[in-house]
């Protein structure tokens, strides 16, 4: 995993943005901030986006396969409750650690083949759609 650069967003409304590469719209996405952005050595990416709303900050990690679809998202926040993305480091090339909200550190760990769930568990205040015919490519622990 290594840190890239080569997306932009463009808002598009409230708390949703286009995902550009080249100036191509590629996929709609959550959040209006692009935090930062990876590069798998799987040619997948991995997207972190905020709300850039102070006091109701969330978080929206977003993986894309190599043809740039979204194939999983995992939402980070909480009602009424500020945040801040800190301390971001690469474990390895499928583990993002990271500090969100003033809590302890949560890694994400990338899925090469994905997982189908069929009863969801997720860490405190992680979120993401759930759908027992889709697998899914991100943990969050």
């Amino acid at each position: 995993m290594e840190q890239v650069s080569i997306f932009s967003i463009k808002k598009s409304r409230e708390n949703k943005s286009k995902l550009i590469l080249n100036g191509r719209e590629l996929a709609a996405i959550d959040g209006v901030v692009l935090e930062t952005q990876f590069s798998l050595d799987s040619g997948q990416y991995l997207i972190l986006t905020t709300d850039g709303c102070p006091f109701e900050e969330g978080l929206h990690l977003i993986l894309l396969d190599q043809t740039y679809r979204i194939l999983d998202q995992v939402n980070l926040s909480q009602d009424y409750t500020s945040g801040q993305l800190d301390d971001v480091q690469i474990v390895s090339n499928s583990v993002l650690e990271f500090s969100f909200q003033g809590q302890a550190k949560t890694k994400v760990v990338i899925l090469s083949e994905g997982k189908r769930v069929f009863f969801p568990s997720l860490k405190g205040n992680a979120q993401r759609d759930f759908n027992p015919f889709k697998k899914q490519y991100m943990e969050v622990i």
